[in-house]
């Protein structure tokens, strides 16, 4: 093999780890997104029931509403 075929195999090795490299960091941030997103239905999951709970009174539902919405916006931070 000559010099030139060296480095043309050396640069598409280098684009190869470089685009494994990249797709692993999106999946990363994919897979946090999807995390946050999980957590995010969940509260609001929450926070329906708890708005539908007969049981408690206004005051009840708005202090541990406003509980669950504390948790809530705390997801919003990346």
């Amino acid at each position: 093999m000559n010099t030139l075929t060296l480095i043309v195999l050396a640069a598409v090795v280098l684009a190869a780890c470089a685009l494994a490299v990249w797709s692993w960091h999106n999946q990363r941030k994919l897979e946090k997104i999807d995390e946050r997103i999980n957590r995010q239905s969940e509260l609001i999951d929450q926070l329906d029931s708890l708005l539908e709970n007969p049981r408690l009174s206004e005051a009840e539902q708005k202090a541990q509403g406003e509980a669950l919405l504390a948790k809530l916006q705390e997801t919003r931070k990346p």
